[in-house]
Formats: C-alpha cells, sequence, structure tokens
C-alpha cells in the first residue's frame, strides 16, 4: 500500500491485464466533486499504465487534499504525484504474527 496526502494506492496480482479501480467517498465532496476526482484520476492513471507492471490489479482511494492539488495545480499536478505515489517501494503495514 502506498500513501500520501492526496490518495491511498493498493496494488494486487492480478489476472488478464492491467485493471483499474477509483473510490472517491463523500468525505471528498459533492457527487460532481467524486466523479471529476475520479475521471481526473482516472486519466492520470492510463497515461501511466504502459510503464506499469501487466498483470496488476490497481485501487486508488482519494483523499480531501486531493480537491486543493486539482484545482492548484490542474491534471499535470494530480499525474506527477499519482506518479511519484506508484514509483515508491511499497510499505507493508501488516505487523509480525507472534
Amino acid at each position: 500500500m502506498r500513501i500520501n496526502s492526496y490518495m491511498i494506492i493498493r496494488s494486487l496480482p492480478g489476472e488478464g491485464g492491467r485493471r483499474l479501480g477509483v473510490i472517491a467517498s463523500n468525505r471528498v465532496g459533492n457527487a460532481v466533486t467524486q466523479n471529476r476526482l475520479k475521471r481526473v484520476l482516472r486519466a492520470a492513471f492510463w497515461e501511466l499504465a504502459p510503464t506499469l507492471a501487466d498483470d496488476t490489479d490497481y485501487i486508488i482511494i482519494a483523499r480531501r487534499d486531493l480537491i486543493r492539488l486539482d484545482k492548484e495545480g490542474g491534471m499535470a499536478a494530480v499525474r506527477h504525484q499519482l506518479e511519484r505515489l506508484l514509483r515508491r517501494r511499497r510499505t507493508h503495514s501488516r505487523r509480525s504474527s507472534e
């Protein structure tokens, strides 16, 4: 799982190519805002998709700060943050069982 103040990304092994799921809950805003953020995240993801691993499912969860990023920097800023997050090494949040 990869996390920053704008989004959370989870990648899982998949079957048959890259797939994407985008979540923007009512915490990020009303329906218009949710749909805009999902549209922007989808577009940014598919621009970066050719550089990503095949046979992987990606889930992107929008966070509230993404609204500010989209308004101030537009699509380029969202794409840049998404790319940074996708390039970051995966962090494991599982606790070791003893």
